[in-house]
Parts: C-alpha cells; structure tokens; sequence
C-alpha cells in the first residue's frame, strides 16, 4: 500500500511540476516570441500599404489606358473618314489631264 502511495505521489509531484514547467515556458516563449510578432506585423503593414500604393497607381494607369483606347478609336475613325474623302477626289495627274482637255476645248 505504501508503494502505492509514493507512486500516486510521485505521479501527483510530477503533474505539478510539467504544469508549472508548462506554465514557465509558455511565458518564456510569450514574452520572448512578443517583439518577434510585433515586428512581423509591423512589416505586414509595410507591405499592406505598399501594396495599397501600388494598386492606386495601377488604378490610375488602367484609367491612362481607357482613354488612349478611346482616342485610337477615334483616330481610327477620323482616319476613316479621311480616307473616303481623299478616295473622292481627283489627284494632281488627273487634274492636269482635265485642265489639258479644257484647254483644248475652249480652243476648238
């Protein structure tokens, strides 16, 4: 009987001591892993606000690109109309033809 109760004491000592071990080093790592955290985050913040920066200028960029699409496309569309115009008109060859033929017209 009495070995038995030196075991259950034993047992007892021992749960005592891993919870105050436990509670020990719990402690230790908080207070030695807290200035770790903290400038973890704090890079996290870094990195959230050049993240922020970046994103506004892309934001402003995108902006940039929508209205360059926009001016081709009105480009293109002057360019077209440009091109229909000139495709009307006579060139410098076929006025000089013309002008030759007025010529001799008002001759005869």
């Amino acid at each position: 009987m009495l070995a038995v109760m030196e075991k259950i004491e034993k047992e007892e000592f021992f749960g005592e001591m891993r919870q105050e071990i436990s509670w020990a080093v719990d402690k230790a790592v908080a207070s030695a892993m807290g200035p770790f955290i903290e400038h973890v985050d704090d890079k996290f913040a870094l990195v959230a606000e050049r993240f922020d920066g970046v994103d506004s200028r892309l934001d402003a960029l995108k902006q940039t690109v929508d209205s360059h699409t926009e001016m081709i496309g009105n480009l293109v569309v002057d360019m077209t109309i440009v091109r229909e115009t000139l495709e009307n008109k006579a060139d410098k060859k076929d006025l000089l033809a013309l002008e030759e033929r007025v010529v001799r017209l008002e001759q005869s």
